[in-house]
């Protein structure tokens, strides 16, 4: 960063663009007081020199962050995330129109998240106009795929036991199809194709949240769109104490591809 910044104007697009990664490297450490007082830096200066798109991801940054450690209503990092969202949906600037609709879609699936199940239909109807014509379906809310608790051993110090994957994860792959609606609501979830060696219960979890997915409406003459995703059920590779040969962590992941012609437009 020094490197870069020598030479550099503080709004330079390279130094802002670089202080936003450093701001991403704090928040994946678990660093939220420096990372939010970055981007918080790098919205400052990128406001004064009319750096729009480096403004709007600073800002839409911190929101996310305060709303990744909201566990609740109550909590400090609730009314911070909403406030952060509410501060970016107030600009009128049309450069930050994108970033704006991204803190709306933001506050709903939060809303969604502590009961406000009406939150999504809200901004349904707010999206209405605005998302038809389009060429590629526009996700506003997307459950979150619910599969099974772990039991805190998986990853834990201590034996070799605790380092040892349970899970099958060689070859484990669904591929998924679903029909948008011009409503935008999902129908017709189903699995297309699987794996020879398919095993496990992961499967279900994401059948259910994609039925519960919900798109901006399309034009009344749309007749929907169809998908497919692929879906795998893997573990990252790492090592065991005392050794050098990978094995796949203990700790499941579920990837998504889309496998569809165009892609659709994350939420």
């Amino acid at each position: 960063m020094i490197a870069l910044k020598a030479g550099l104007a503080p709004s330079d697009p390279r130094v802002l663009s670089a202080q936003l990664e450093l701001g991403d490297s704090y928040a994946k450490t678990g660093d939220t007081n420096d990372a939010i007082d970055l981007y918080q830096d790098v919205a400052k200066h990128a406001h004064a020199a009319h750096q729009s798109s480096s403004e709007g991801f600073a800002l839409l940054r911190i929101a996310h962050l305060y709303a990744a450690f909201s566990k609740g209503k109550s909590s400090p990092y609730y009314t911070d995330a909403v406030n952060a969202a509410n501060r970016l949906i107030a600009r009128t600037e049309p450069e930050l129109a994108p970033f704006v609709r991204a803190a709306k879609l933001l506050k709903a699936n939060m809303a969604v998240q502590h009961g406000d199940t009406g939150a999504v239909d809200r901004l349904v109807a707010e999206y209405r106009d605005a998302a038809k014509g389009t060429a590629v379906p526009v996700l506003l809310y997307a459950p979150k795929i619910e599969q099974r608790q772990l039991s805190g051993r998986e990853g834990a110090s201590g034996t070799t036991l605790n380092q040892l994957a349970v899970d099958d994860f060689d070859n484990q792959w669904v591929d998924v199809s679903f029909l948008i609606g011009a409503d935008g609501k999902v129908s017709e979830t189903e699995v297309l194709r699987k794996s020879a060696t398919l095993s496990g219960d992961w499967v279900k979890p994401i059948l259910t949240a994609i039925a519960g997915r919900r798109y901006a409406p399309l034009a009344p003459d749309n007749q929907g769109f169809f998908r497919v995703e692929r879906y795998s059920f893997t573990a990252a590779w790492t090592t065991q104490t005392g050794s050098r040969m990978r094995v796949r962590s203990p700790v499941p992941k579920i990837e998504m591809v889309d496998l569809s012609g165009d892609q659709a437009v994350g939420g």
